[in-house]
């Protein structure tokens, strides 16, 4: 429709209006036109009723007499009710007997199709006697209903049409003028509003409603944003006041900037200068430091190399001196030498910890034997000096405890030869502690507390004693003699193992030293009570071999000759790996002993070459070498069959050669059942007086190559376990062959060790030797 075409407010307005009240209307007349075909319907019925009544008697009546009369009756009849448009007659058994049908158009609307009939029965009644003779139905439809009301209907729409038209014209016109003329002044004003036209809104409302509520609201935003406009111009000049200054100051910054990357490049030009100076120095240090670890291999292996002729030779020559004074002065000179091997280890340990190469080794220990050893140690020694010595554990102290003994021992000990050089009154006294930080975990802190009443050490020196080859105060002290390395390898040897070294104390009142070690696993307590038997230790009888000792230094050929030639060997000497494979091309050698360090051919070429060719690759190859360096034992351990460094003793020696070449042994245990029968009956020390030694050869075989062996093991400070091992080992021996004198000198040792008579010990351990002498008395007897 043609109103429809604006796209305003009151358009769409009014085209929603008028959608709603046309549909309205429309379903209103469906309404009434429904309504109206229902009455006309109820007409036609009550009509067809009353026909019926009329005919029906007198139709059954005449088909009673004569059936022609009464179809001719009824279709006399058909034609005259208008209303009619279908009779239908059926006889008695509903088959039907006659139709009759008006003429008519089809209705536009299909309503002829929808029909509507009334049915009645045809009884003719006789006296008292009723006769059905069948139905009759008048029928009619919907088309006929509207030919009636078509007129009624045609006003009816015209009539809402009408009202439709004069409905939209009375809107029209109100919408217009109350909202379409109002919106359409403000939307006009609103165009021409722009930043510099801020102008209230003059558009005339002619009602108070939300139009005139609209322009209100929209006057006070234009006022808001009048004032906004004035602060926002105000804001402006001061913004451009500050970007001006800015940009004043940008200038200066960008002047400051450039001096200060000017200053940059020539302080990166001397960083560059300082890196390449500190790269020298850094190479230098690497280099320093690589000096030094040769410097220390070289030292430990020149001086090993002479420690080894002097230990093993003073070995040697102390089996064969009688003179008492004379085998002091060799033991003098073997305990010198053991002392220098310990001030080389010092150093070697304190290069390995500040290179990083030191590895400790974790273990069982008990607390209890440590403590017995130090208290074994250093008792005797602290108590001839006058002073008072003390141990003491804290109650429940764990048994058991899984550390790197051998370095915490080390520690220990550090610290009390420390306390003991530097006391000279009062006492020492080794304090051992524990704490649970979570007894969920099977792990606790350790504490040992070393606390003297010496001299003390002055505050400011207390760090200085833990710095490497220093000492308090050292010219004044240097009479207290020392490396100056004990507590330098102490602490770093503490903090490796995560614990901690510290020291407090008062000039002239002494010092304390706090050594603890953190997350100590504990470890399981279980019986120890089982002894290991000493008499086990074999005495080596090898058999025939051939043996190549090679070695550039003549006193270590000699040593290793030495140590061999009282067994069933062949000995060929060698001075360097290129004499050696000469040697071993012209004779069967079974085994070769080997040095490292040689000149013309080292100890490792020549094991290259060996092991190369098939003929020399099964010969075991013992490197004997005074390189102290985890990193040549790596490469040694590598390609050689087994290690031994330098000094070595004869019973290593021995072993190691036992692991390689074929050997019978002569063990106590494996004597005959009679023997074992004489040492059941004679177990008591007293029943041995008067009676017969057995087995006097072997005796005098066991006490020469195994006694006296162990018994020149047990030198100053002495360790209590290993005193107690040596007297039973010894008591078993004389219990075996009935050795009264050798008997009676091991209980009593092993009492005085029990005891920690150190002096006593010393004294019974001199007369050892002389006891072979009472054999043959033994024997006599």
């Amino acid at each position: 429709m043609i109103f429809f075409r604006d796209k305003n407010l009151s358009s769409q307005l009014l085209k929603n209006i008028f959608f709603l009240y046309w549909l309205f209307a429309f379903l209103i007349t469906l309404v009434q036109i429904f309504f109206e075909f229902q009455n006309e319907k109820k007409i036609i019925v009550k009509e067809m009723k009353e026909v019926i009544q009329f005919l029906a008697p007198k139709v059954s009546e005449k088909l009673h007499f004569n059936k022609h009369e009464g179809y001719k009756y009824i279709l006399d009849n058909f034609s005259s009710f208008s209303n009619l448009r279908q009779i239908a007659l059926e006889d008695s058994e509903d088959k039907p007997v006659i139709l009759l049908k008006k003429k008519e158009n089809r209705n536009i609307f299909y309503l002829n199709e929808i029909k509507f009939s009334y049915k009645s029965p045809l009884i003719y009644k006789k006296v008292d006697k009723f006769f059905s003779l069948g139905t009759i139905t008048l029928s009619s439809h919907w088309g006929n209903i509207y030919d009636r009301i078509e007129g009624s209907l045609i006003t009816l729409i015209l009539n809402a049409l009408i009202k439709t038209i004069l409905l939209y014209t009375i809107m029209s016109f109100f919408l217009k003028k109350e909202l379409e003329k109002p919106i359409d002044g403000l939307i006009y004003e609103i165009k021409n509003i722009n930043y510099e036209n801020l102008a209230p809104l003059q558009a005339e409302i002619p009602r108070k409603n939300e139009l005139q509520l609209l322009k209100v609201q929209f006057n006070s935003l234009l006022l808001k944003l009048h004032e906004n406009k004035s602060t926002l111009i105000t804001q402006s000049k001061e913004i451009r006041t500050r970007n001006n200054e800015l940009i004043n100051s940008k200038h200066e910054l960008e002047k400051k900037i450039e001096a200060k990357e000017e200053r940059i490049k020539q302080n990166i030009n001397l960083l560059k200068e300082e890196v390449k100076s500190h790269k020298k120095t850094e190479e230098k240090l690497i280099l320093a430091n690589q000096h030094k670890s040769e410097f220390l291999a070289n030292m430990s292996h020149e001086i090993r190399t002479p420690m080894n002729a002097i230990l093993g030779f003073s070995e040697i020559v102390y089996k064969h001196l009688k003179d008492k004074t004379l085998k002091e002065h060799m033991d003098s000179i073997n305990t010198s030498g053991k002392t220098l091997l310990n001030i080389i280890n010092d150093i070697l340990d304190l290069s390995k910890v500040e290179a990083g190469k030191f590895h400790l080794e974790f273990s069982a220990c008990y607390i209890n034997n440590l403590l017995r050893d130090i208290n074994s140690i250093f008792k005797n020694q602290i108590e001839n000096k006058g002073l008072d010595f003390e141990i003491e554990i804290e109650k429940d102290f764990p048994q058991v405890i899984i550390i790197d003994e051998m370095r915490v021992r080390q520690i220990l000990f550090n610290l009390l030869s420390n306390a003991l050089k530097f006391t000279f009154k009062g006492g020492i006294k080794l304090t051992a502690s524990f704490k649970w930080p979570n007894k969920k975990v099977n792990k606790l802190s350790l504490n040992f507390t070393v606390e003297d009443t010496g001299i003390g050490i002055p505050r400011d020196q207390i760090p200085k004693i833990f710095e490497a080859f220093n000492q308090r105060s050292r010219q004044k002290y240097s009479k207290f003699g020392g490396t100056g390395l004990g507590l330098t390898i102490s602490q770093q040897l503490s903090t490796l193992m995560g614990g901690d070294l510290r020291a407090e104390s008062v000039v002239g009142k002494g010092s304390t030293f706090h050594f603890s070690l953190k997350e100590v696993e504990v470890g399981s307590s279980a019986s120890d009570d089982e002894e290991t038997d000493p008499l086990k230790k074999p005495v080596y009888h090898f058999e025939k071999a051939t043996i190549l000792i090679v070695d550039d230094v003549k006193t270590d050929r000699d040593l290793l000759h030495t140590f061999l030639e009282s067994h069933n060997f062949d000995l060929i000497m060698a001075e360097n790996g290129e004499e050696a494979i000469k040697i071993t091309k012209k004779y069967k050698i079974d085994l070769i002993l080997l040095d490292i360090i040689m000149p013309i051919m080292d100890g490792l070429t020549a094991t290259k070459f060996w092991k190369k060719e098939e003929e020399f690759q099964n010969i075991p190859i013992i490197a004997i070498t005074a390189s102290a360096m985890k990193e040549d034992f790596d490469r040694i351990i590598n390609i050689c069959d087994s290690y031994m460094k330098k000094p070595i003793q004869e019973n290593e020696v021995i072993q190691e050669i036992a692991k390689y070449l074929p050997y019978k042994i002569i063990n106590l245990d494996e004597q005959s059942d009679e023997m074992s029968e004489v040492a059941k009956n004679w177990s008591d020390k007293e029943g041995f007086k008067g009676k017969e030694i057995v087995d006097k050869e072997i005796l005098i075989q066991v006490f020469n190559e195994v006694l006296l062996t162990d018994w020149k093991k047990l030198k100053p400070p002495f360790i209590i376990n290993q005193i107690i091992e040596f007297s039973q080992h010894s008591k078993k021996v004389a219990e075996r062959h009935h050795f009264h004198e050798l008997l009676t000198w091991s209980i009593k040792l092993k009492k005085e060790a029990s005891l920690f008579k150190m002096q006593d010990i010393e004294n019974d351990l001199k007369i050892f030797p002389e006891l072979i002498k009472k054999i043959d008395e033994g024997q006599k007897a």
